[in-house]
C-alpha cells in the first residue's frame, strides 16, 4: 500500500475546476499505483486552492481520499467546527 500523505485539490489552469483536479489526482494516482492519498486542505481565503468544506463535498465518494482537518486558529467559529465534526462523522477524516 502506497498512501500520498499530502496532497492539495487545486485549480492550476485556466478554466479549470476543483472537480477537474479531483479527477486529475485519481488519474495520477492510478498511473502511479498511489493507493489512497490525503487532502489538505486550504484554510485561508484562496479561491485556487480548496478549502475544507470544498474537499469534503469532492471526496464523499472517493474511497482513495481522505482529508485532514485544517483549521486556522483565528477562523474557528461554528461554521467551520459543524464541518470538521461532519467530516469526521462521515470518515472523510481519518483519525
Amino acid at each position: 500500500m502506497i498512501i500520498d500523505s499530502h496532497t492539495h485539490i487545486s485549480v492550476t489552469t485556466k478554466g479549470g475546476s476543483f472537480e477537474l483536479s479531483k479527477k486529475k489526482l485519481l488519474s495520477e494516482m492510478k498511473k502511479n499505483k498511489i493507493t489512497k492519498a490525503i487532502v489538505i486542505p486550504d484554510n485561508i481565503s484562496n479561491p485556487r486552492c480548496a478549502d475544507m468544506e470544498a474537499v469534503a463535498k469532492l471526496i464523499k465518494n472517493e474511497p482513495k481520499l481522505s482529508m485532514v482537518a485544517s483549521l486556522k486558529i483565528k477562523n474557528i467559529n461554528h461554521k467551520n467546527i459543524n464541518i470538521r465534526t461532519y467530516a469526521f462523522a462521515q470518515k472523510y477524516i481519518k483519525n
